[in-house]
């Protein structure tokens, strides 16, 4: 079922007393009646003419429809919660180059025995030069674990993405129930100001008692209360908007339709399986695993000592020889075999693995707390829809029927009017329960297109 909120605000001006006040008090001196039949008398239909420019003189409908596709595109686009996750991924692609990248050759100059007296030139090792030979595949073991690295940022920047996505579903939705609830009161507001007017005329003319019109400026006050109440959060919710998508420039707008449409279905148990198996921080943490266990094997190889091998020139300026020099040189692995680097690698691959299940612990009640708000709301909205609206127009057309024929109070009519309001009311707040939680759950999905492709 579609939301007609104008079913609502035009059942409301029933009781409004919006009937020609002069018309009224030419009848009441042909023929004197009681004042409920004076209010009656009021209780007539907005013309639909009326209605509708009353509509498009709201200022939110001022504004151009921002729809949430649109506003997502333009948020990936220029987010820096995105940009920053991109220069880390950036970031791990240059740690993971160099992590490849050979040991430079060391030039050495060397002068021995300076100012000798058979030589004062003594002996030069012009140049020498020496060279670090790395054993073990090391670095292709350190590019392993930096690639990891990348692996994981980039895991990351798809969580931000779609916790992104999540976040502005969730306020866009926010927002077009605060719209909607503004455009109630805005319609109520014009209507009970009418229908105030007219009470201080019938009063004037002693057509209405002095409590009867008091109640009407109470109701009136009342109602702009909640006008200026949701007006205040109206713009704070679309700043809140604009903040969460990343864009603080931008102008307020009313949104499009999206609560027309029928709530996404979800399937509890699928839900979560899908989830603990494709969320980008299970297998961040997947990959942190293997991360750890590349660490391992490069904490084991560096055990194997490198090789260092140098050579070079040397003049001797006692006897003026020219030679060479050659050289290796190996670390041996006596005190230091890398015990303690094992052992950390060690545990932690044991502490990646504990913490992969905490994530899917966690993940698993968050998504079973979101499907209860969610399972809640889409439940309620489904009797609403189903049961509880038509029963309550029912109800109202009846009870007006029955108003217009005398045999219902005025005081009976105005409850069952207000009472079709506030539930279409109650209707929007389980509305917006169940859209917020569906769109919390297709962030979770990773879901592009949401809300999805209706299944028949």
């Amino acid at each position: 079922m579609n939301f007609n909120i104008r079913l609502g605000v035009i059942s409301f001006a029933l009781f409004c007393f919006c009937a020609d006040v002069h018309q009224i008090v030419a009848q009441q001196k042909k023929v004197p009646f009681a004042v409920d039949r004076v209010v009656q008398a009021q209780a007539i239909v907005v013309d639909k003419n009326k209605e509708e420019n009353l509509r498009k003189d709201l200022p939110v409908n001022n504004f151009r429809a921002l729809g949430l596709d649109d506003l997502i595109s333009r948020s990936l686009a220029t987010h820096p919660r995105l940009g920053k996750a991109g220069f880390v991924v950036e970031q791990a692609k240059g740690y993971h180059y160099q992590a490849g990248l050979y040991p430079n050759p060391v030039l050495n100059l060397v002068g021995d025995e300076l100012g000798d007296v058979q030589g004062p030139v003594g002996i030069l090792t012009i140049p020498g030069i020496s060279q670090e030979i790395v054993t073990a595949s090391k670095l292709s073991l350190g590019q392993a674990v930096a690639a990891k690295e990348v692996d994981g940022a980039n895991l990351r920047l798809l969580e931000e993405r779609y916790e992104l996505i999540g976040s502005i579903r969730a306020q866009y939705i926010a927002v077009i129930c605060l719209q909607r609830r503004a455009q109630v009161y805005a319609d109520l507001v014009q209507l009970t100001e009418t229908a105030t007017k007219n009470s201080q005329a019938l009063f004037e003319n002693n057509l209405l008692p002095k409590l009867a019109l008091l109640r009407q400026e109470v109701a009136l006050e009342r109602i702009r209360a909640e006008e200026l109440a949701i007006s205040a959060q109206l713009v704070a919710a679309f700043q809140a908007l604009a903040a969460v998508a990343g864009d603080l420039q931008l102008p307020p707008q009313l949104l499009g339709s999206l609560l027309d449409q029928p709530v996404p279905v979800y399937d509890a148990d699928q839900l979560r399986s899908v989830v603990l198996q494709i969320h980008p921080r299970v297998r961040r943490f997947q990959v942190e695993i293997e991360q750890r266990t590349a660490q391992l094997a490069k904490a084991n190889a560096d055990v194997i000592p490198n090789v260092t091998v140098s050579t070079g020139y040397v003049y001797q300026g006692q006897n003026k020889s020219h030679d060479w020099t050659l050289g290796v040189s190996v670390p041996i692995p006596s005190w230091n075999r890398n015990e303690g680097n094992i052992f950390a690698a060690r545990m932690g691959i044991h502490i990646a693995q504990k913490q992969l299940e905490v994530v899917q612990l966690e993940l698993a009640e968050g998504v079973a707390k979101t499907y209860q708000d969610y399972a809640a709301g889409l439940a309620k909205v489904k009797q609403y829809q189903e049961k509880i609206l038509p029963r309550i127009e029912d109800l109202y057309q009846q009870s007006l029927k029955a108003f217009q024929q005398g045999q219902l109070p005025f005081n009976d009519i105005t409850l069952v009017q207000q009472n079709l309001v506030n539930t279409r009311l109650e209707f929007l707040q389980e509305q917006e329960r169940a859209w917020q939680a569906a769109a919390r759950l297709s962030a979770l999905l990773m879901e592009d297109q949401w809300p999805p492709a209706r299944q028949k």
